[in-house]
């Protein structure tokens, strides 16, 4: 099957609830990176298409496949040294906690190591960015591009609408700001970009206009 994501977090058992849900939150941007490069590279594994890696004082499990295909992985956390950290150093932490799950399941599981070990490496070489097109799309006949550029920080995703005129941005519009939340964030990936008429759709999975825009407007900045 294909291999399709990770993520990291405390053991809900474990730890308070603030805790773990801030955890998350923080750590959802390198895992998201860390997923779209896996999309990319289209990795084939024999019974898992997920791996949870699972913050614990004292891992014991060191990969156990689920009926749901989702290998869960402990990997050492240590709550103090979470709390005292400055948050510009997290993703430090975060890099540390992963790659020591990830040789871990290397030593039963055929996983890329130095694929993935590398795409960490990007990440911090990128002063940990999460920046990416999620949908483009040509204009016929007007010589524009419009894009939707998401980013995702350790506090927020950003949605932004940009049009681009011979690779020069003329408009640019923000069209969401949310928490970093696997779900939430998750719904606006599957949003559909459409063009009808004079105007340019954002469209969600349920059929609603999440934005639209004139084109007949932005025809007029050229």
């Amino acid at each position: 099957m294909i291999f399709r994501e990770i993520f990291l977090y405390p053991e809900p058992l474990d730890y308070d609830r603030a805790v773990v849900t801030a955890f998350k939150m923080q750590s959802w941007s390198i895992c998201l990176y860390l997923i779209g490069e896996i999309k990319r590279k289209k990795i084939i594994i024999e019974n898992f298409n997920r791996i949870c890696f699972i913050g614990k004082e004292k891992p014991v499990n060191d990969g156990f496949v689920n009926s749901c295909n989702v290998m869960s992985v402990d990997v050492p956390f240590d709550l103090d040294e979470y709390k005292t950290k400055p948050s510009d150093s997290l993703n430090e932490l975060f890099i540390q906690m992963l790659s020591y799950g990830i040789k871990i399941c290397i030593s039963r599981h055929k996983l890329p190591l130095e694929f993935l070990l590398e795409s960490m490496e990007e990440f911090r070489k990128n002063n940990y960015e999460n920046k990416w097109v999620l949908r483009r799309k040509r204009i016929n006949g007007t010589g524009l591009v419009c894009e939707i550029i998401c980013e995702l920080t350790m506090e927020k995703f950003n949605a932004e609408f940009i049009v681009l005129h011979k690779k020069k941005i003329i408009y640019r519009k923000d069209i969401l700001t949310d928490i970093p939340n696997w779900i939430s964030n998750s719904y606006f990936f599957k949003n559909k970009l459409l063009i009808k008429d004079d105007k340019i759709l954002l469209i969600d999975n349920l059929g609603k206009i999440a934005f639209e825009q004139k084109i007949s407007t932005l025809t007029e900045l050229i």
